[in-house]
């Protein structure tokens, strides 16, 4: 049967070839782990499904268990798909012109993000469970999109148009404490496996690190030559990826505060 499975994944393409993939990722043989170590599967994506929304979709988000998607559009609907059914789920969840989503590690609360220049400039926070809306922060922050939850889904943090970081506690809608270092707005949000660490890119093409419970800043990344759109952490808090306007890349040491390199081929802005 193994040998099986390892032919499926090896010869063949689409759905067949993950499901192999994914059957294989749970073994424990020496042949299957050497075979799974020279893989590179990214060099072989493949669409399984299409939903299709009657608005440009500005956001999406997924569970951690990887069963629900949730997906938010222009016109202010919020979709949330059973990934296991392909079934939308008949909730009735809005937020005017979604620009984030976010969903905490548990899976139970959806957090959005939208607004525009004339009302809503709020979040909203939902039962991903019932589809019910459970009460909202408010925040004139509708034109940054950065919006981040805690490991522990107990803390949201997120850009405003006032160039700070709000740190919000979820459960008491009260807002803990205020990340101040930026000059423009922050775009772009990520935070460390073990909640320790916060990185924010910025209009002002810096990429800061900050200590999360605290909130204190330990250094800035100077090297972009446009503002930040998109940050991400290694799973082992050693490495900073960061994504600019100014079409590249650039990956971050942590520990020795250097640039190891820049990748450089993106013809627009890195999202």
């Amino acid at each position: 049967g193994l040998d099986l499975v390892l032919q499926a994944w090896q010869n063949q393409s689409g759905r067949l070839k993950w499901e192999a993939y994914t059957l294989l990722l749970q073994r424990e043989e020496k042949a299957v782990k050497y075979a799974l170590q020279r893989y590179n599967h990214w060099l072989n994506m493949s669409c399984t499904q299409t939903w299709q929304q009657n608005s440009a979709v500005k956001s999406v988000s997924i569970t951690q268990n990887g069963e629900t998607l949730v997906s938010g559009n222009q016109a202010g609907d919020i979709n949330v798909w059973d990934m296991q059914t392909k079934q939308q789920k008949p909730f009735s969840m809005n937020h005017l012109n979604v620009n984030s989503l976010a969903i905490t590690p548990n899976g139970n609360i959806l957090v959005s993000r939208g607004g525009d220049y004339d009302r809503e400039y709020i979040i909203k926070v939902w039962s991903l469970n019932t589809g019910e809306l459970q009460h909202t922060l408010e925040e004139y922050a509708h034109v940054v999109s950065s919006l981040i939850i805690s490991p522990d889904g107990k803390t949201l943090a997120c850009g405003t148009i006032n160039n700070t970081i709000n740190v919000w506690d979820l459960e008491n809608r009260v807002i803990l404490r205020a990340l101040n270092g930026h000059r423009y707005l922050t775009q772009a949000l990520a935070i460390s496996t073990d909640g320790k660490t916060l990185v924010s890119g910025s209009n002002d093409k810096n990429v800061k690190v900050w200590e999360f419970e605290t909130g204190k800043l330990t250094h800035t990344f100077k090297k972009h030559s446009d503002g930040i759109e998109s940050v991400a952490i290694s799973p082992d808090g050693q490495t900073i990826v960061s994504g600019s306007k100014d079409k590249t890349v650039n990956v971050w040491n942590l520990r020795t505060k250097k640039l190891k390199f820049t990748l450089e081929g993106h013809t627009g802005w890195v999202y």
